[in-house]
């Protein structure tokens, strides 16, 4: 069985794969991964930007944008004013050195103020900008970047140009507006470093590419053979993505999917994994839903003895997976302050609302707080015209199924599938006894039938021989006494 991965909207199955390039070594980080950043390219772009007059650099081959931020407003007015301070000190100057009596004592007292007034109103921004520097370095130490060296006004100018010179076949995740950038730094990957007088921020942000995939989470659903005794396919990969067109895949592990990022409409997953084409692949998951004749050439198929019921809840939902003999099971439900009793048997599916509990012989099902995957993009992958059962009927009758009710802990379905023999490694029935048997018999059958027809021949002839007329001449017979007569 295939479990679709993704929310309830109807892209929810989506999952990105992101191009961003990889970059090395490092020197001062204060923040961030340094074998992701090649900080000697970086920085020599860096000061290769300070010394020329234009104030960012595209680096299309890299894939990387340079932009010098500054503290502008702060550090024109500190330049005004020291200006002013400057002038105002030659003017003092000139004015003490001229005649006492020519001095113009209302400007030389006007000066004298504004100078005083300059020196403190500097002194206060200077102290501002020690304390935004500060904000700004602790904030760096803690991998985020303040607002006074980036506004959201200057990233989304950025962004825009940045789109612009996307490479063909790539976008970026999310669509540029103010209400996306909180979004947008929360999946990008911030490093901050610093050399010399620069304090560095690199933002890597992952693009896309433009084909889109449904992810799954394959689950071994156990396929009934008799009583106690089921099949199960055991799953070669943790998580399956088939593009939109079904013709590529690639696989994830566990630890993969962990990583990837959930956002509104899609699941975003690091590209770093091959893909492959659907046609002529050995994987047993795409064997099976290509519905083909030999689906299970290259599947691991178990058999097995099981008299313990499995519950396997379906990923972020209410659902739940089972396998279990025939018992009664209570849903009691909170909501409607009322109770339902259910009998189970087999393999099913039992779906309940958030406000329900499932009381089973020996477990408490708790619900999910909320449903966030619709359980109607499963996917159970059966050809209706060649079962499992029929495709194994000559290898089954020869077998004896593992018994796994001992087998503890059994935490799922795939749990299950994984710990089983393989088919192919159990124990074979005896076959030389049955093949005495059936020889001995067929050749009683056979001396009996030889001796029925021997002995229904034998009768037939008999009473043929019963019924033959005796065949005689009457004028022969006649004659005879007369020849006496003439003749005494």
């Amino acid at each position: 069985m295939m479990v679709s991965i993704g929310y309830n909207s109807s892209e929810g199955g989506r999952t990105r794969r992101g191009l961003g390039s990889k970059i090395q070594r490092m020197t001062n980080f204060l923040y961030g991964i340094y074998s992701k950043i090649d900080t000697e390219f970086i920085f020599d772009k860096i000061l290769a930007l300070s010394e020329s007059k234009i104030k960012d650099l595209n680096l299309i081959p890299e894939r990387t944008r340079i932009v010098q931020a500054e503290t502008e407003n702060q550090m024109k007015q500190l330049s005004k004013h020291q200006q002013k301070l400057e002038e105002n000190c030659q003017f003092l100057q000139e004015q003490a050195k001229q005649i006492i009596q020519k001095l113009n004592k209302v400007e030389f007292r006007t000066r004298l103020l504004e100078q005083s007034f300059l020196f403190e109103v500097i002194l206060n921004q200077y102290a501002y900008e020690t304390q935004n520097l500060m904000s700004i370095v602790n904030s760096a130490l803690d991998g985020k970047i303040h607002t006074s060296v980036f506004t959201s006004s200057k990233l989304l100018t950025e962004l825009r140009e940045i789109k612009m010179n996307l490479p063909v076949g790539t976008s970026l995740p999310l669509v540029v507006n103010t209400e996306s950038l909180t979004e947008l730094i929360r999946i990008s990957e911030i490093a901050i470093f610093h050399r010399d007088d620069h304090l560095v921020f690199a933002i890597g942000i992952p693009l896309i590419s433009n084909e889109g995939y449904t992810i799954y989470r394959p689950v071994s659903l156990p396929i009934p053979y008799d009583k106690n005794t089921v099949i199960l396919i055991d799953p070669e990969v943790d998580y399956l993505a088939l593009s939109n067109n079904n013709e590529h895949f690639f696989v994830l592990e566990l630890s993969q999917w962990e990583l990837c990022i959930r956002l509104e409409l899609y699941t975003l997953c690091k590209g770093d994994q091959p893909i492959h084409r659907r046609t002529g692949s050995s994987l047993c998951e795409i064997s099976r839903l290509s519905n083909s004749q030999n689906t299970l050439g290259n599947c691991k198929i178990k058999f097995v003895t099981l008299d313990t019921p499995i519950w396997n809840r379906l990923s972020k939902t209410n659902s739940w997976l089972y396998y279990a003999q025939p018992h009664t099971c209570t849903i009691t439900c909170l909501e409607h302050l009322q109770s339902y009793t259910v009998e189970i048997s087999g393999v099913g599916r039992l779906t309940t609302s958030l406000s329900c509990e499932i009381f089973t012989e020996n477990s408490v099902l708790e619900p999910l707080n909320k449903n966030v995957r619709n359980v109607q993009a499963d996917v159970i992958p059966e050809n209706p015209k060649v079962s499992v059962i029929s495709l194994l009927a000559e290898i089954l009758p020869s077998v004896l199924p593992q018994n796994v009710s001992n087998l503890n802990p059994i935490k799922n379905l795939n749990s299950l599938a994984h710990k089983a023999i393989e088919i192919n490694n159990l124990q074979r029935k005896s076959l030389e006894p049955l093949f005495i048997f059936k020889v001995e018999f067929h050749f009683t059958v056979m001396y009996i039938s030889i001796l029925l027809i021997t002995l229904t021949i034998s009768i037939v002839v008999v009473k043929f021989k019963n019924q033959v007329i005796k065949m005689y001449s009457p004028e022969v017979a006649d004659n005879i006494p007369n020849n006496e007569q003439v003749n005494p």
